[in-house]
């Protein structure tokens, strides 16, 4: 039997643990005795937490006491439905259908509860929510319905704070004019409007919102938003936003409530913010166009007296100005004019206003009118014609005339005219064109070149310029002066001109010379005078630019110049001619008289032969003197006389020449020739040129070397021969090189040359516009590297 109880007492904890109920034991002090794990998952428990816990530590202060008073009055009773409220672990508050059954013993004390729970949340909230939008849709329908703009949406601020519990609500609008920006309408600051503000979107669950979108964070939302710092500053967790639409369907706002806490019911807040944002949308959309229409009128209004008051200047502008104006419309007639026209007419505007030019002027010249007014109206664009005119008095006037076809769309209004007086500009024109001419021939006719210039630009030239320059006028306008004119020239004569440009410009007349290569040759050059002189037309500076040609005038100079160097060259040679010849001409003719002498007292026959044999070697010098100076005085009279030159025969010859010159030992020579061009130039110049460099080749070579040589290498080409003299004879001083080729300038005292014989070799080799360099070193030999050019 006992063992059967026992069984029973498990199939019995079993079922109740089970349960799909929740069932909570608890003994007279209300101390929890046996609770089963449905009931303590209510609570967010295990049972083994829940054991020996007062059930009034599940329940808030005021609840837990309304709970003991009612279970109090139900120990007495067999069974009670009451309505508790709990706390889960969470702090969630549970609404439960809580029916109890006293325990009592054998004798009836009363011993504790049995209670079975079931959980009523969903259902009391559901119904709570459902309440609060009757109350709210009730609000929108009665307690706001005769409000409208910003105190409709105070009035919904405040009453979706006092039904959600937001701490923070508010409605925006977008600010069209800044892209992303928020303003808010009506702010609220748990049930306290606040102070509007402004802010941007971006980085914002706002930005969302806008983009058309509901959106709702349940917690951590500053954390999400981390660059939001209202969010931040707020400690905001909970966040809901709607936007509010236009009757496009295109967002224009949004309604915004925040909460401290997380969210317990997202849903239910954002069933709610829906409802009103379809009729705040609607009084927003409502109030911007209320805006817009007011902003409107004030506008029209604006724009109204503006354009009264612009007609009443134009047609001060109409009257005052001196030009004919009038207006006529499609069929010809006169709807309007100044004052200037009723004066050309004879008529005031009103005698004019509906009548036609056929009602003035004889018809030939109404219909060439009307033909002129068709034209403007065809073309549909302005035309300018020349008239004549004549006032009432008979003076006969030219107008210059403007016809503009005025259109609306395609329609044709009329056609509007401008006429001016021309008559004295044209007889200005004709003067000013015969000025023109005028200008034009002297500027033309000039023997100097003249520019005009601007700001260093060319504006003008004559031809005379263009010829000097050596370009078309068409290059030259427009120009650069230094760039045009000097381009050829040195860096220093641009910058001169530069200098002396700006001076111009300043008032300061200039007058200086140039030089100017033509066409980029070198040879081709012209010398110039400039003159500048600054001048104004009207207020437009402009700097005249005379260019005389003075490339004859400067070749003169140079002729002069070359000839005066020559002149005084030409007299220091004679004193030095003057000098020499009279000691170097009567030295020898003195020896040999005086060795005439003592030949005559002389009676041995040897020393009267060798007494004869002195006296020819002064008289052999005499004859070379002699020679030297008849090649000098040729060399400087006659011209140059081209032909075909074989410079192996010439040398050749030479060389035989000298085969028995009186030398103290034998001097090889060898002569090669290289190049095939034809050569031509002075060969009677070459061959003095030719005798002298070998003469003293043979003449000072080293006696002390054994094998003592003269080679002469020519190089023949198209433009010019190079001709080397080298030979390893006695060389020259470094002291004497510069000096060698002065006029009886004598090296070395080893020969008593004439000192003409180098001295003419530089004369001739300039006459044939040749080159002559040496170079030597003393004991060693010297080379002459002479350079003619091909007179072919």
């Amino acid at each position: 039997m006992e063992m059967n109880h026992q069984y029973q007492d498990m199939r019995y904890q079993l079922l109740l643990e089970n349960a799909s109920i929740g069932i909570w034991q608890f003994d007279e002090r209300y101390i929890t005795t046996f609770i089963n794990s449905f009931m303590a998952s209510m609570i967010g428990s295990e049972p083994a937490h829940l054991y020996n816990k007062s059930l009034f530590n599940f329940m808030e202060e005021g609840e837990a006491k309304l709970a003991k008073s009612l279970l109090e009055n139900s120990k007495n009773k067999q069974s009670e439905v009451l309505n508790l409220v709990f706390k889960d672990c969470d702090g969630k508050s549970i609404y439960t259908r809580f029916t109890t059954s006293a325990i009592l013993d054998n004798e009836g004390k009363y011993l504790g509860f049995l209670a079975f729970v079931t959980d009523e949340t969903e259902k009391i909230i559901s119904h709570k929510n459902l309440q609060k939008k009757s109350e709210l849709i009730s609000y929108l329908q009665q307690g706001v319905s005769s409000k409208t703009g910003i105190d409709f949406f105070n009035a919904i601020t405040i009453e979706i704070a006092r039904s959600l519990g937001s701490d923070y609500t508010f409605i925006g609008q977008k600010i069209y004019k800044k892209n992303g920006y928020i303003k808010t309408i009506s702010y609220a600051k748990y049930l306290q409007l606040e102070e509007n503000f402004e802010y941007s979107s971006d980085d914002t669950p706002c930005k969302n919102v806008i983009s058309n979108d509901i959106f709702c964070v349940e917690s951590g939302a500053a954390d999400i938003f981390p660059e939001d710092k209202i969010l931040k500053d707020l400690e905001i967790e909970g966040y809901v936003g709607v936007p509010l639409h236009n009757n496009l369907g295109k967002p224009i706002g949004l309604l915004v409530v925040m909460f401290k806490n997380k969210i317990e019911d997202p849903d239910f807040v954002k069933s709610i913010l829906q409802i009103f944002s379809v009729r705040a949308g609607a009084e927003l959309e409502r109030l911007n166009y209320e805006k817009s229409i007011k902003a409107s009128e004030v506008k029209y209004k604006a724009l109204y007296s503006t354009l009264q008051k612009e007609r009443k200047l134009l047609r001060y502008l109409i009257d005052t100005i001196p030009d004919l104006v009038f207006y006529k419309d499609p069929a010809g007639q006169f709807m309007l004019c100044n004052q200037a026209f009723e004066k050309f007419m004879g008529y005031t505007e009103e005698d004019l206003l509906g009548k036609s030019d056929y009602d003035f002027f004889p018809k030939a010249t109404a219909d060439f009118f009307r033909k002129m007014d068709d034209r403007a109206r065809d073309k549909k664009h302005i035309i300018r014609i020349e008239e004549f005119g004549t006032y009432p008095d008979g003076k006969l006037i030219i107008l210059d005339m403007i016809k503009s076809p005025l259109f609306l769309g395609n329609k044709f209004l009329g056609v509007i005219g401008i006429g001016r007086d021309i008559t004295t500009q044209k007889k200005v024109e004709k003067e000013l064109r015969k000025s023109e001419e005028y200008y034009r021939i002297i500027f033309e006719s000039s023997n100097d070149g003249l520019f005009i210039i601007k700001h260093s630009q060319v504006v003008d030239c004559n031809l005379k310029a263009a010829q000097i320059i050596g370009k078309p006028r068409e290059e030259i306008i427009g120009k650069n002066i230094i760039t045009i004119a000097l381009n050829n020239t040195s860096f220093e004569s641009r910058k001169l001109m530069q200098e002396k440009v700006h001076l111009a410009s300043k008032g300061e007349p200039q007058i200086f010379e140039i030089s100017i290569i033509n066409d980029g040759d070198p040879e081709n050059i012209h010398y110039a005078e400039i003159s500048l002189t600054a001048f104004k037309i009207e207020d437009e500076s402009l700097v005249l630019a005379l260019l005389r040609d003075i490339t004859l005038k400067k070749e003169a100079e140079a002729q002069i110049k070359k000839h005066n160097i020559e002149l005084e060259k030409t007299n220091v040679e004679l004193d030095n001619f003057v000098y020499s010849v009279s000691h170097d001409l009567r030295a020898p003719i003195t020896s040999a008289l005086g060795l005439i002498e003592i030949a005559k007292h002389e009676k041995d026959d040897s020393l009267k032969a060798h007494y004869m044999s002195l006296q020819e070697k002064s008289l052999h010098r005499l004859d070379s003197f002699i020679q030297d100076i008849l090649d000098y005085s040729r060399n400087s009279r006659m011209g140059i006389a081209s032909e075909l030159i074989d410079f192996e025969e010439i040398i050749s010859e030479i060389f035989a020449d000298f085969n028995y010159m009186n030398t103290e030992h034998d001097v090889e020579r060898i002569l090669e020739i290289n190049g095939s061009s034809d050569f031509y130039s002075d060969k009677r110049r070459l061959k003095v040129i030719f005798n002298n460099l070998i003469s003293n080749a043979i003449r000072y070579s080293n006696s002390y070397r054994e094998n003592s040589y003269l080679k002469v290498r020519v190089v023949k080409g198209e433009k010019k021969v190079v001709i080397r003299f080298i030979d390893n004879g006695i060389g020259i001083s470094s002291q004497h090189l510069n000096k060698i080729f002065d006029m009886f300038y004598r090296a070395t005292q080893k020969n008593n040359g004439s000192g003409l014989g180098l001295y003419i070799v530089k004369e001739t080799v300039d006459k044939l516009e040749g080159n002559i360099d040496v170079n030597s070193q003393e004991g060693e030999g010297t080379e002459f590297v002479l350079t003619v050019p091909n007179l072919k």
